[in-house]
């Protein structure tokens, strides 16, 4: 039997600022401080320093071998690509970036990406803001469970995409033909069948996605069967709220805007 210490990290206050966005990295940064904390009071010779009075108001107490000053620095310079990692667009906007891969990462992308909107809003005046997703996961995960976290955020706030894409990676592999996961995915989670193909946004998008000379620079070509199915399952899940919220049938000619990119 290990007898190891457990300690509750509470996340860290507003006063700390961070490099990393999300409110999920308060948390991670906490736990991050105890174990270093820790592995300092196990291996370091000599006793901890006195805190300073002040350590209390930065929101690092409990961490006496730590300098606040070269703490509150490197909280600050934290990077970490791809992780609610933000971009200017050279045309305007910005394009919001995160590698999530399960539900409860989704789910807190969805919260920070809410947010982004949110302040994009306020600083327009409370105008629309208009969002567009690109999104895509390796073959095999449960797009449904994926896709629900960050669908149902985006329409808590009004702030759905007016446009949906999916894009492979460039090792991915496509579906076999004969492989249809859909109509699974589907009835695992009691969602309506979208129309097949998904339908585009308007012809000019088709024309710019599909027809496109050559494919993208570090994307396959289109017409990847599982690209096709994240799009429905999109439009399934969209389909599914509209019946949720207005207590109607659902009408299969309920325009949602995706294409494959």
């Amino acid at each position: 039997v290990l007898h190891s210490k457990l300690d509750v990290q509470k996340p860290l206050g507003e006063v700390m600022k961070l490099g990393l966005e999300g409110d999920h990295q308060r948390e991670n940064a906490a736990v991050a401080m105890a174990l270093a904390h820790s592995f300092l009071e196990r291996t370091a010779c000599n006793p901890p320093p006195t805190p300073p009075p002040d350590q209390k108001s930065q929101g690092i107490q409990g961490f006496p071998r730590f300098s606040p000053e070269k703490l509150r620095e490197s909280l600050k310079a934290t990077t970490w690509p791809g992780r609610c990692q933000t971009l200017p667009l050279r045309r305007g906007g910005k394009l919001c970036i995160d590698g999530a891969h399960t539900s409860d990462s989704c789910a807190r992308v969805g919260e920070w990406f809410s947010k982004q909107v949110i302040k994009e809003r306020e600083k327009r005046g409370n105008k629309s803001v208009e969002t567009r997703l690109i999104f895509t996961c390796s073959l095999g995960r449960d797009p449904v469970v994926l896709m629900k976290e960050i669908f149902t955020r985006l329409a808590a706030i009004n702030a759905l995409p007016t446009l949906v894409l999916s894009c492979p990676f460039d090792w991915d592999k496509f579906t076999l033909k004969a492989c249809n996961p859909l109509p699974n995915l589907l009835k695992t989670h009691n969602l309506p069948r979208p129309p097949n193909p998904p339908p585009t946004l308007s012809k000019e998008i088709e024309v710019k996605t599909t027809k496109q000379e050559g494919p993208i620079k570090g994307c396959k070509p289109t017409k990847g069967d599982w690209q096709i199915t994240l799009l429905q399952v999109w439009h399934a899940l969209s389909l599914h709220s509209s019946k949720s919220t207005e207590g109607a049938e659902i009408n299969s000619d309920r325009s949602v805007p995706v294409c494959t990119w």
